[in-house]
């Protein structure tokens, strides 16, 4: 149920402009009250359930909520579950989520744009432990409109892919050295499967390209 709701709250976002998972600072979440379950008394027999759903977008570093709405919604199924699946399907993007996605947005362009050295800070974190990926899924979730922060990602993004790709094929060359040591006379196909992961335009691409040559003809 829980994918269900996430997969739901990804669709109403993405009918409102929004995309992406991968935001570093900020959450659209629901929190989810049950407010009645009951078992008709008809011919057959059908389980209700009836839910509040309270959306929320919350910024997760400082803890400040921008914007709320509710819903509230029911299934009916056969079993709980069945109506707990249906109730899910109810879910709507009404007028009154999407005026609370319109500002929530709004807010949080204007804490990106006056909050550029707190993102600084995050980026050049997780760069100095090597973590390029998170690294640049926190630039990636900069939206275009928060103009100043958005010059940032493009002076700094282009260096954070090429450390990244060099970090990737830095452990890529040293996973199939180990496994070169430890095949023996056994060809083992996850041999190649790392070589096929080393970017072609690497160095290490090279030096990996001949150790992956003589290990075919052995």
């Amino acid at each position: 149920i829980a994918d269900r709701i996430s997969m739901k709250l990804l669709q109403i976002a993405s009918q409102n402009g929004i995309s992406g998972m991968g935001s570093y600072n900020f959450v659209f979440g629901t929190e989810i009250t049950e407010t009645g379950r009951a078992v008709t008394g008809t011919a057959p027999q059908k389980m209700t359930i009836t839910y509040e759903f309270t959306f929320k977008v919350l910024n997760t570093f400082t803890g400040d909520v921008y914007a709320t709405a509710t819903q509230e919604v029911m299934g009916v199924g056969n079993t709980f579950v069945e109506a707990n699946q249906q109730a899910v399907k109810g879910l709507k993007n009404t007028p009154q989520l999407q005026q609370m996605l319109q500002t929530a947005s709004e807010r949080i362009i204007t804490w990106y744009d006056t909050n550029l050295q707190v993102i600084k800070n995050q980026v050049e974190s997780a760069a100095s432990e090597h973590n390029y990926a998170l690294a640049l899924s926190i630039l990636n979730s900069i939206p275009e409109q928060a103009t100043e922060a958005y010059k940032y990602v493009a002076e700094v993004q282009g260096e954070l892919y090429d450390k990244m790709y060099h970090k990737i094929a830095t452990d890529m060359l040293g996973e199939m050295q180990a496994l070169l040591s430890a095949s023996g006379d056994d060809f083992n196909p996850a041999v190649g499967a790392y070589f096929s992961l080393i970017p072609m335009d690497s160095p290490e691409h090279k030096t990996a390209q001949k150790l992956y040559a003589e290990y075919e003809k052995k």
